[in-house]
């Protein structure tokens, strides 16, 4: 039985996540062919890497992130007997062509001899093959990981956006090691920037109640997903997932206080995936559980709330 290389734990049109495992007894173990999409590598066991458009081969270990650009060809040397493991995410060229840090002269200074035939007029994003690991940024990846594994109903908007961040952070430290930083910002940009966060509260309000996709609601603002998340948080300090959120248990307040829907129905309502979701984030916020604050709201008694962040 052949060993089966990919564990995919989340896909869609903008992002993929999984796992990677290839024992050094691999028939293709060297090389496994071009990388698919742009793809960021926590490596979980220390391998030497060589990127084909590369003469030196480098040791990838915990402490650092790996890059590969769309059409990458590389191949990888065993130290140890573990083979290659890592936890991996990948983002789609388009979501690679929107990000605004794009430079054309440093990116095409790039060598592109690494390259399949026929994927030459993919952007070649990634200038270096790896950089250091951000602590923070691995347990939040790490985390969404945990969550995918142990088949919990995570609301694939909070999976992507989770996800988008942490690519964020990854090229940004990336590109900072190359010194590629980002153009500075002008008044009309910022004014544009305003226009799409309010076009995006507007949407929320509206529709937080359903099961709105980020790919969806890029895509009715006309913008990227990447582009749309980044931006929402710089300008609000808050992400997408965490306003709907917020929209939501805003109304359960209401709903728990001014109807006699059963919680269940309530949480279905409200948009959340089953009740022990709704139950949980309205615990995380208000420090009881939902059916402890209808028991002292219907019982008039003091209800100590923790401040709503």
């Amino acid at each position: 039985m052949s060993h089966k290389l990919n564990q995919i734990l989340f896909s869609s049109s903008s992002i993929g996540i999984g796992l990677f495992d290839c024992p050094i007894g691999q028939p293709d173990f060297r090389n496994t062919g071009p990388i698919k999409n742009y793809l960021i590598a926590f490596p979980r066991t220390a391998i030497k890497i060589r990127h084909s458009h590369m003469k030196e081969a480098f040791i990838a270990d915990s402490t650092l992130v790996t890059l590969y650009n769309d059409g990458q060809e590389y191949e990888r040397y065993a130290l140890s007997d573990y083979g290659d493991r890592c936890d991996w995410l990948t983002v789609s060229p388009a979501i690679a062509q929107s990000i605004e840090q794009f430079n054309y002269d440093s990116i095409n200074a790039f060598p592109r001899n690494g390259y399949k035939k026929g994927l030459d007029s993919s952007p070649c994003l990634f200038p270096i093959t790896h950089c250091a690991s951000s602590p923070t940024a691995y347990a939040q990846f790490k985390y969404l990981i945990m969550g995918l594994q142990n088949k919990q109903k995570l609301d694939s908007l909070l999976v992507e956006e989770t996800a988008l961040n942490i690519f964020n952070t990854i090229i940004q430290s990336a590109f900072s090691s190359r010194g590629i930083k980002a153009s500075p910002k002008r008044s009309t940009t910022h004014q544009r920037h305003q226009k799409l966060v309010q076009h995006t509260q507007e949407i929320l309000t509206a529709t937080y109640k359903q099961n709105i996709s980020l790919a969806n609601l890029a895509k009715s603002l006309n913008c990227s997903t990447y582009h749309l998340c980044r931006i929402y948080h710089r300008m609000t300090g808050s992400s997408i997932h965490q306003t709907i959120n917020q929209l939501r248990l805003r109304e359960a307040l209401h709903g728990l206080t001014e109807s006699e829907h059963d919680l269940a129905s309530l949480g279905i309502q409200l948009g959340y995936s089953d009740h022990s979701h709704f139950s949980l984030s309205f615990r995380k916020t208000y420090g009881l559980s939902p059916s402890q604050f209808r028991h002292h709201s219907l019982s008039q008694n003091k209800i100590k709330l923790p401040i709503d962040a």
